[in-house]
């Protein structure tokens, strides 16, 4: 988030002066893999991938 402070000559809405606010630290990223894939067929031959990933609409 950056705060606009108004300098002399302007009102603020597009000031030359900003105040920058501290970063947050990253954490520490959480173990992850990839689900194993279910393979399937199309009527046409094709081979299909999926990963069924609950909640993930797509």
């Amino acid at each position: 988030m950056t705060d606009v402070t108004a300098t002399p000559g302007n009102t603020g809405n597009t000031g030359n002066s900003m105040v920058f606010h501290p970063r947050p630290e990253a954490g520490l990223a959480k173990p992850w893999d990839f689900p194993a894939p279910d393979r399937s067929s199309l009527p046409n031959g094709l081979s299909v991938l999926g990963c069924h990933r609950p909640g993930q609409k797509v």
